[in-house]
């Protein structure tokens, strides 16, 4: 049998950290990155206090999906938040 390569743990714990979960694809002429973040405890995804509400999940969202793009050829321009997306 196989072991699955993913470690639930910190999921069911509340004394872990959440999970980051980050990956990007290349959506020509920019990349995309899809960041995940998962936390199933009491208060849920940690809220970042130096970014405004409107650019982050809700407190209390336990996985949220934020979607970035940048511009390879453009690296000191900062990356654009697209989508903020609350799954649980």
């Amino acid at each position: 049998m196989n072991t699955p390569p993913y470690n639930l743990c910190p999921l069911l714990f509340p004394s872990s950290s959440q999970l980051h979960l980050p990956c990007e694809g290349e959506t020509p002429p920019t990349r995309t990155s899809y960041i995940y973040d998962i936390a199933l405890r009491p208060g849920g995804v940690e809220f970042d206090k130096t970014l405004p509400a409107d650019l982050q999940c809700e407190k209390g969202t336990w996985a949220c999906l934020t979607v970035l793009n940048t511009r390879p050829d453009l690296p000191s321009e900062p990356k654009r938040i697209l989508q903020i997306i609350p799954l649980a």
